[in-house]
């Protein structure tokens, strides 16, 4: 398992390699990309708040609360775990969804699901890996806390 010192990385730049998510509403920032903590939590809180709109936009259902709710409680948490960009975005099947890109064909998705469920899906290096949970208010847990560490090794070879 990888630890990442938080407090060393908290004020500290952020460079990051990402490929745009086609649906979501903007493009994720692309390399260079330099914000601090603070910074990367501002801009998904502002994602977050254009999630309805997005949806609508797109035809996809409306989040509920619970799911809007689940994923603005988390994110602050993901931006403390990793130095990455946060994008959030609507998901078709009435969700709300945060997606952490760590480049070279490494992500971690929380799909916040309008029940109160939540499914993390992790691909780091081809090997994909999930949870499901009934309840997304014990995340983020373990789980979720090594797949995010995991994209600060090195890729394999």
């Amino acid at each position: 398992m990888v630890t990442i010192n938080i407090e060393a990385v908290r004020d500290a730049p952020v460079v990051a390699a990402l490929k745009p998510v086609p649906h979501a509403r903007k493009a994720i920032p692309q390399f260079p990309y330099t914000e601090t903590v603070p910074d990367m939590l501002a801009i998904a809180e502002q994602e977050l708040a254009g999630v309805a709109e997005e949806a609508q936009e797109e035809g996809y259902p409306v989040s509920s609360d619970l799911a809007f709710e689940n994923a603005r409680r988390l994110l602050p948490e993901i931006c403390q775990l990793t130095p990455r960009p946060v994008a959030v975005y609507a998901d078709p099947d009435d969700g709300t969804t945060i997606d952490i890109s760590g480049g070279f064909g490494r992500s971690v998705l929380l799909l916040c699901e309008s029940g109160g469920s939540a499914l993390c899906i992790v691909n780091l290096d081809g090997e994909h890996r999930r949870a499901r949970y009934d309840n997304s208010r014990t995340l983020p847990d373990g789980f979720v806390r090594e797949a995010l560490a995991e994209m600060e090794t090195k890729p394999r070879e």
